[in-house]
């Protein structure tokens, strides 16, 4: 391989690392619950298998499946319009969390696709 091609392989890697780099994904989600309400605008919910949780959050875990929405990141009101749509037609979801935030020891996500 020449001197060229080796250093534009390296720059393709290294920029499709960071791209990706601040969040992991999993799909194929079922919420089970929703909980909102609270005074500080965060919103939790279930999910029906274990979530990615990068940032090894201490209460999300293969027996707490629980992630949260935390309103200095995300809107709210949009994320909780797709969860409870979600659960209301029994609809998968995609979700990214972020690989280095915990908030009141769950997993943080980014975002929430349906």
């Amino acid at each position: 391989m020449n001197y060229s091609k080796a250093c534009l392989l390296l720059l393709v890697v290294t920029f499709s690392s960071v791209a990706l780099a601040g969040v992991a994904g999993q799909g194929g989600l079922k919420v089970s619950n929703v909980m909102a309400g609270y005074a500080t605008g965060e919103i939790y919910f279930a999910v029906n298998n274990t979530p990615v949780n990068p940032a090894n959050c201490s209460n999300t875990s293969e027996n707490n499946m629980v992630l949260i929405v935390d309103p200095d990141k995300s809107d709210v009101s949009l994320v909780l319009s797709i969860l409870l749509t979600a659960n209301t037609i029994d609809k998968e979801i995609d979700i990214q969390v972020y690989d280095d935030v915990c908030k009141n020891g769950y997993a943080v996500i980014r975002r929430v696709k349906i």
